[in-house]
């Protein structure tokens, strides 16, 4: 406590030197802008990994359930009616995911082809995400329907509403993977589009060629869905589970099962009990079952998310080295006031002090350049993130949606990183001031 009381003194008091007070201000100056920006960085990657999540979420479900091996499985109404036994589970959507062919008015181009049933609007938001008025459409009296993703719509010429269908070719295994007339593919339909043709239906699905190298259908696009993620608006397109099966020539054949959880349900803990019911089916009476793995939303953009997690820590690694430079500042000030304070410690040695005494001063003495800079710096950050968080003052492109997915930089800020942020500028700042006062005294 006197070694505290004292360092103060020397802290606030007035030096020999006036360049000695303004090194010291700038010494905890730095300390503590770099710490607003260590704050203030985490944030904002946490905001953008936020943002990304947020637009997933609207196309992903909550948990998927695949096979481990392969991409497809056959369905079971018993396991669906197992996993909706579960009480966090609210609704669950069977999906069917190939690799096909778009054909439109002289364009051609691979699409990821998603079948799902009725239930895909409960299991996702997609109709938070819809362009157009007609809703999530797949299927009437009429025709069969598709919604493809914005840049899908664009890159192959189509939008909702158009006469003309869109040719969908899949590829059929003949032999050792055959493809026997790859030229069918370049006939196109010769109807004017202002002329109303006559749809096919899932029954009027028809093999492309004598050969019957592709299974063929014609889908009206109903809809278009914006995700505004490139990997889902320039790739997918959604349409009916009966269509997709029919293609693939298995009435029973599925990619995954898609679940929505109750609000407010923990994920991880309802993956954990799914994955024990899915073991004991498998070892009752499903052995198939044990082929099967769960993902959570997060696991189904591992990639994605693993990307931002190395850029966030890089980029505050970096600035931790920024922070080190700094601490030479914190070094220079607490030296020149050693040397300042010398004939001070001449008169408590006099009266009594030992070395490890005057050690203890002029270490609190550092403590307190580099604990004010850090706790000014803490504060500074969090007002700011905050501000950014509920008011988003720094816009993106002057504010213009039209070009960006949000208006102003996405800023979440997470109290753990607060706290990281000043345990490392409190472990440079004790480093530092331990390295000076045990090298000048």
């Amino acid at each position: 406590m006197l070694a505290l009381r004292i360092a103060l003194r020397y802290l606030f008091s007035r030096k020999s030197h006036s360049a000695i007070n303004l090194i010291t201000l700038v010494a905890a100056c730095g300390v503590g802008v770099i710490t607003a920006a260590m704050i203030c960085m985490l944030s904002v990657y946490n905001g953008f990994e936020g943002l990304v999540s947020d637009l997933t979420s609207r196309f992903d479900p909550d948990l998927r359930i695949q096979p481990v091996l392969g991409k497809t499985f056959h369905d079971s109404e018993e396991l669906r009616q197992q996993l909706l036994a579960h009480p966090d589970v609210v609704a669950i959507n069977t999906t069917l995911e190939e690799t096909v062919l778009l054909s439109y008015s002289g364009h051609q181009i691979p699409a990821t082809m998603k079948g799902v049933d009725n239930t895909f609007a409960q299991v996702t938001q997609i109709d938070s995400i819809l362009l157009g008025d007609e809703g999530f459409l797949l299927k009437d009296e009429v025709a069969d329907y598709c919604i493809l993703g914005a840049g899908l719509a664009s890159i192959i010429g189509t939008n909702r509403g158009f006469v003309r269908p869109l040719t969908v070719f899949c590829p059929r295994l003949i032999g050792e993977k055959g493809y026997a007339n790859p030229d069918r593919l370049n006939t196109q339909d010769s109807t004017p589009q202002n002329h109303k043709t006559s749809p096919l239906t899932v029954d009027a699905l028809s093999l492309a060629g004598a050969d019957e190298s592709f299974a063929e259908a014609n889908l009206y696009c109903s809809n278009i869905f914006m995700v505004q993620q490139a990997d889902y608006d320039n790739q997918y397109f959604l349409c009916s589970l009966p269509v997709a099966r029919q293609l693939l020539g298995d009435s029973l054949l599925t990619s995954a099962y898609e679940l929505r959880l109750r609000k407010g349900a923990n994920a991880d803990r309802v993956k954990k009990e799914l994955t024990a019911l899915l073991s004991n089916l498998s070892n009752l009476s499903n052995p198939s079952t044990s082929s099967l793995t769960i993902l959570t939303q997060y696991q189904q953009q591992a990639d994605a998310y693993r990307i931002m997690q190395i850029e966030k820590w890089l980029t505050f690694l970096l600035v931790f080295f920024i922070l080190l430079i700094a601490s030479f500042n914190a070094i220079g000030a607490l030296s020149m006031l050693i040397i300042d304070k010398e004939p001070q410690i001449t008169t408590l040695r006099n009266m009594g002090a030992d070395d490890t005494l005057i050690r203890r001063i002029f270490t609190c003495e550092g403590w307190l350049i580099t604990g004010l800079g850090a706790i000014a710096g803490l504060i500074l950050g969090i007002v700011l993130c905050l501000l950014q968080q509920h008011f988003g003052f720094i816009t993106l492109g002057g504010g213009d949606t039209t070009r960006y997915v949000v208006a102003s930089y996405p800023v979440l800020l997470h109290w753990s990183d607060a706290l990281l942020t000043l345990a490392a500028v409190a472990t440079v700042g004790l480093l530092s001031t331990y390295y000076t006062v045990r090298s000048t005294l």
